[in-house]
């Protein structure tokens, strides 16, 4: 995996700085940051489990940071058994008694103002339930730190990085022409790698928030 160190020297290249160094090593940083968050968002390929134990009066686990659109790729109690995973709003719909129900945990409830996962029925006897969410990754600040926080299966999306961190760069700077091209050349290197392009947000969008 790419360093910070690499990746700037990339940018750098990709930029076209040869003798005049226009960015700010922080300011390039920054751009990279925000490029594999981007990524990060798009391809939910980060994860992180939290677990603990659940019984009627400790009934939640806390999530971990930097969550990803509030959502888990699965739940599982002690053993392997799989449990099915909602939001509070649905299971408010679904069974507005469902904080009361006690039995056997049969659903995760994911409550993301609290950044908490509960569930229901709340078992009685302490049960360990296991939670995995998709996460952003640390932003990077040592010349050593690695992409992704080092996740191998992350690796495809590097290149797409520098071209996103490129386009960021010079939208500061306003040169929405060269950001835009960039831009395209990021989301045709994720494409090729299998990520659906409705899952990209659209340059405009993008360019909106810079």
């Amino acid at each position: 995996m790419w360093t910070l160190s690499e990746v700037r020297s990339k940018l750098s290249d990709r930029l076209g700085e040869d003798s005049i160094v226009f960015w700010e090593d922080a300011d390039r940083d920054s751009y990279i940051n925000e490029a594999q968050r981007l990524v990060s968002s798009i391809t939910r390929g980060i994860t992180s489990t939290a677990f603990g134990t659940v019984n009627t009066s400790t009934p939640s686990i806390t999530l971990p940071n930097k969550m990803i659109n509030g959502t888990a790729t699965m739940g599982y109690v002690d053993g392997g058994r799989s449990l099915s995973i909602i939001s509070v709003e649905q299971a408010n719909l679904v069974s507005p008694n469902w904080r009361t129900q006690r039995g056997s945990p049969l659903w995760i409830i994911l409550d993301t103002m609290t950044a908490t996962a509960r569930v229901t029925p709340i078992p009685t006897a302490g049960t360990t339930v296991y939670v995995t969410v998709s996460i952003l990754p640390a932003d990077m600040s040592a010349d050593s730190d690695e992409l992704f926080d080092g996740v191998d299966a992350m690796e495809q999306y590097q290149g797409a990085i520098v071209n996103f961190a490129a386009s960021l760069a010079l939208l500061k700077e306003r040169y929405d022409g060269d950001a835009e091209r960039f831009y395209k050349f990021a989301v045709q290197e994720m494409q090729q790698v299998g990520v659906n392009p409705q899952e990209i947000p659209p340059f405009r969008e993008v360019a909106t928030d810079a």
